[in-house]
């Protein structure tokens, strides 16, 4: 620092024989203004447009305002004074929508101070007021920046130290501070649209790093991802006012920091928007906090062109500023082990209205003219791409290539397929499979100068702009309507991510955000808040059914769908896991049961007991799968598929009923991760839908694959694509996001994941902030059948054997190309099928009578000696429940189930099979019958037992048997088996009474 503080003497002493306050200098092209300021100042901010400067004195905590017209006749007593915080130690000048503001924050003080700056007509009485004083909460507070961009709410700010030091981001917008915007940063600046940024670490190396906007502009508060990073010092970052290249030192990078571009003999420091020059002092540490490395010399300014990099004109010599003492500033904070330095900064202004360089420090100012370099008359080799700010895929896009001087000339190099140019006005409509970036590669020349330019586009599919990014979506099964609502992600079974554990730190938010959008304007119906997190919606004409995401909850709420007022909350019998609207029933699955309700009434009409599915699902395409049995939507059996628990003829039972069970989501798939499906880092998640009443499935296919960038170790890039995939009856794909993720959202998205759904045909997918809706293609009908595989409509002819002669068994094939060929599995005797219809014949009296042997080997097996009607009792009423379940009535008689197992192949050699069964229902009598012979015989088979041992003990003692007692114990026999009848003849009244 005493090195620093020499320096400074000696130039203080120079510049005091040469120069006395208002001296002008004359360079032989035009007169340098040098003005000596009251104040020394720690940092300046140039109002571009009125030319006005605002400078922050840290001794005094005040900030000056000094407007052009008193510069400009010489005057340097500040025009106005405004008290801020505790060393104010950086300023800078905002534009945003209306509001023109200096931005001030103080190392001592956890303030930001927005001040007034006026605009071309500024009424003076209002000019520099407080506008605000915004607390940001945080200390050591050390820069402030922004960008140029007029539609950039955003300012920020440098605080903290070492490992600790970050940037935080107040908006214009709301004028309120928002916390952190990135961390890691000593320093940092903002790229002239807004969208780069740029920091330095308080370490060593600092680190040559950009990051990009991950969200927009508009949204309250910016998230920023790595765009590039090397490991390496570098000096402080000076972005060009078109977002194509940034300058630290004495070298020129592109935007993105990836490619240098150039070097030059001096640091820019700043880039004319009114002339391709780039200007900035030579002989001076490239730290704007530091000055001149070269002792007592006086500083001269060089001039680049921006079209080349190369220097152009004269240098430029002005006065050294008068060292009034130490440059460094109080951090406000400690700090330990960084290289943050707080210091006065000088500065150097391009003034493009006036045409000169304005360059602040401390307690001097001096105005250079442009025309004191001798610049070259030079075009900008520059153009804008003027037209449509989205490029939509499918519709006619208009632009216009706009050079900033018409001298010069453009050639179109590179274009993308289908775009057709008219001179520099071009018109494109990108095909479906164009979608993601593209680029327009022109030439632009002046003479013997030319520059090649790079115009990176973006084709989007079309989509609906949601108010909010929702974690979940419904869409009517008309797709007139959709409601979208707000929340943590959900996982497979639609319950919040991190549940438990945001429940506990209270981090799941207390409100969520409901809307419902119109699909014909895309507009919003209308939106209200709700109190509890949302797991599952279903829409119908008329109403908004939610279920509630946390488990154990049993109440579904009903809200009207024209304003979203509750109508009234349905509780179920036990906590609901999953909800379903078909066919104008409310389907809602508890942890033991369906219960049906009326869709629009909400009146239960049915129960069903599902203790067999456990985390299953009840719903399927056809209909509802209930303990064993398909039920169509009519909630009348259509398929009698598990028999389970029944006697059953042949013992055969059904390997298919399994697949019945839906282990995944209700009505659909979930997303399923599958690492390195293309190399190292890839990833692919897929979720599927049906499109109702079709053979066609949507798939939704979200696929990432992570490169690294050319030329560096430390920066990756991730292409991420999401698609739409229909297949069956159709063979179709549409790209909806193509596009390039950075470093942090490509491991952990800004967004919820994306989710699919489809109503008619038509498939929507919700990512981030955009609901995007693809028209299924619609199969022709050969494409139709030659999709539809060979197939058994799910129904079954009739469920119970007729009571006398003979049943017929009808069945219906899809997809199968003539002639087919039926046949049976395993058939008995009694049961015939024409091959040629499939129709199968049932003699009853035959399949009857393999019925009651089945029935008599189980109850057999089943009993352990007790009166055959005493096992009756146990078993009967079970077999009934259970075929109760298929009959939708109670059985005539003991039923029994009746395996049927038809195939059919056709022409193709396609093949297909159903498996099901009918009930044949055993009269009582006949049973009654059969059981009286069974305890008789037993019951004479025990006694004929007891008479040959009684006839072997009088055998070996040589006693006469005692005729007498066999003939007292046949006679109770014969009463035992006359009650037994008694009690088969109760249970089967019992039975009967039931049906």
């Amino acid at each position: 620092m005493a090195a620093i503080t020499d320096s400074f003497g000696k130039v203080f002493r120079l510049a005091a024989a040469v120069f006395v306050l208002g001296m002008w200098v004359n360079t032989g092209q035009g007169e340098v203004q040098t003005l000596s300021l009251p104040a020394d100042y720690a940092d300046f901010a140039l109002h571009p447009q009125t030319g006005s400067i605002a400078a922050v004195a840290a001794e005094t905590n005040e900030v000056a305002f000094f407007r052009h017209d008193d510069l400009a006749s010489g005057k340097t007593e500040p025009a106005a004074k405004l008290r801020v915080g505790s060393t104010p130690c950086s300023i800078v000048y905002k534009h945003f929508g209306d509001k023109h503001v200096f931005a001030v924050v103080c190392s001592q003080d956890s303030h930001m101070y927005l001040l007034d700056a006026g605009g071309v007509k500024a009424n003076k009485e209002t000019e520099f007021v407080l506008l605000k004083k915004i607390e940001l909460s945080q200390s050591g507070v050390s820069f402030v920046t922004g960008s140029i961009n007029p539609e950039d709410p955003f300012l920020y700010y440098c605080y903290g130290s070492g490992h600790d030091s970050t940037t935080g981001v107040v908006s214009l917008r709301d004028l309120n501070a928002h916390g952190a915007a990135f961390d890691d940063s000593m320093d940092c600046a903002i790229s002239a649209s807004g969208q780069v940024a740029y920091r330095r670490g308080p370490w060593s190396p600092s680190g040559f790093e950009s990051l990009i906007l991950a969200n927009s502009l508009a949204d309250d508060k910016p998230q920023f991802s790595r765009l590039f990073y090397d490991h390496d010092s570098t000096a402080a970052y000076v972005p060009d006012p078109f977002d194509r290249y940034t300058a630290t030192g004495t070298k020129v990078f592109t935007r993105d920091l990836e490619k240098h571009v150039a070097g030059l003999d001096f640091v820019p420091q700043a880039f004319f928007k009114s002339r391709p020059v780039v200007v900035g002092l030579a002989d001076v540490d490239s730290f704007p906090s530091r000055r001149s490395r070269s002792g007592g010399n006086m500083p001269t300014l060089r001039a680049a062109s921006y079209n080349t990099f190369t220097s152009i004109g004269d240098s430029v010599t002005i006065a050294a500023t008068v060292d009034a003492g130490d440059r460094e500033l109080p951090r406000g904070i400690s700090s330990s082990a960084d290289y943050k330095v707080l210091a006065k900064r000088y500065r150097v202004f391009a003034d493009d209205v006036r045409e000169r360089v304005v360059v602040a420090d401390r307690n001097r100012l001096q105005f250079v003219p442009l025309a004191d370099f001798d610049l070259p008359d030079e075009p900008f080799l520059l153009a804008t791409l003027e037209g449509a700010s989205q490029i939509l895929a499918q519709r006619e896009n208009r632009f216009t290539l706009k050079p900033m001087d018409n001298r010069v000339e453009i050639t179109l190099d590179e274009v993308p397929d289908g775009l057709e140019s008219d001179g520099l006005a071009l018109t494109w409509k990108p095909d479906p499979d164009q979608v993601g970036p593209a680029a327009i590669v022109a030439t632009i020349k002046h003479g013997d100068i030319e520059r090649t330019l790079r115009f990176d586009l973006t084709v989007t599919f079309p989509s609906i702009r949601l108010p909010f990014s929702p974690a979940g979506f419904s869409v009517a099964a008309d797709a007139k309507r959709a409601v979208i609502w707000d929340g943590p992600a959900m996982d497979p079974y639609g319950r919040p991510q991190g549940n438990a554990y945001g429940r506990a730190q209270g981090t799941l938010p207390s409100v969520v955000r409901i809307a419902v959008l119109d699909l014909t304007t895309a507009k919003v119906q209308s939106e209200r808040k709700v109190a509890e997190q949302i797991g599952d919606c279903i829409v119908t004409d008329q109403h908004v059914i939610l279920r509630p995401a946390f488990e154990g909850s049993p109440k579904c709420e009903i809200l009207r769908i024209q304003d979203l007022q509750r109508e009234k909350a349905l509780v179920a019998r036990g906590p609901i896991s999953r909800i379903a609207v078909v066919d104008n029933i409310l389907i809602v699955q508890t942890e033991s049961e369906i219960e049906i309700f009326d869709a629009k009434s909400f009146e239960r009409l049915r129960i069903f007991s599902t203790l067999n599915l456990a985390r299953g699902s009840a719903l399927r395409d056809d209909g509802l799968f209930v303990q064993g049995v398909l039920y169509g939507f009519d909630l009348e059996p259509k398929l009698f598929i598990d028999a389970e628990g029944m006697t059953i003829v042949g013992g055969m039972r059904n390997p298919d009923a399994r697949f019945f069970v839906d282990s995944e989501s209700f009505g659909g798939g979930y997303p399923v991760n599958m690492r390195n499906f293309a190399g190292a880092g890839g990833r692919l998640s897929t979720s599927r839908k049906k499109v109702p009443e079709s053979n066609t499935q949507i798939s939704l296919d979200s696929r990432s694959q992570q490169m690294q960038v050319p030329g560096s170790t430390h920066t990756w890039r991730t292409e991420f694509e999401l698609s739409l995939t229909a297949s069956g009856d159709i063979d179709a794909r549409q790209v909806i996001v193509r596009k390039q993720l950075y470093s942090e959202t490509a491991e952990q998205m800004a967004t919820s994941p994306p989710v699919l759904q489809v109503a008619k045909r038509e498939a929507y997918v919700v990512y981030g902030k955009d609901l995007y809706r693809w028209q299924v293609p619609t199969p022709d009908l050969e494409a139709r059948e030659a999709a539809h595989e060979l197939s058994f409509l799910p129904k079954q002819s009739t469920i119970a054997l007729a009571a006398k002669g003979s049943t017929t068994l009808k069945h219906t094939l899809r997809g199968s190309k003539p002639p087919v060929n039926f046949f049976l599995l395993n058939p008995p005797e009694s049961m015939k099928i024409d091959a040629s219809s499939g129709e199968i014949t049932i003699d009853n009296d035959g399949i009857r009578s393999e019925a009651v042997a089945a029935l008599e080997s189980d109850l057999k097996s089943m009993n352990r000696g007790e009166p055959y009607a005493q096992t009756l009792s146990t078993l009967a009423n079970s077999w009934a429940e259970i075929a109760s379940t298929a009959l939708g009535r109670r059985p005539k008689g003991i039923p029994v189930a009746v395996p049927i197992a038809v195939s059919a192949s056709d022409s193709n050699l396609a093949s297909a099979s159903l498996q099901y069964f009918v009930i044949a229902e055993i009269p009582n009598q006949e049973l009654i019958d059969r059981l009286q012979a069974f305890d008789a015989e037993r019951e004479k088979e025990r006694l004929a037992m007891q008479a040959a041992q009684a006839t072997q003990q009088s055998d070996a003692g040589g006693k006469s048997s005692d005729l007498g007692e066999l003939k007292r114990k046949i006679d109770a026999l014969e009463q035992r088996i006359d009650l037994m009848t008694r009690q088969l003849n109760l249970v089967l009244k019992k039975l009967d009474e039931k049906e």
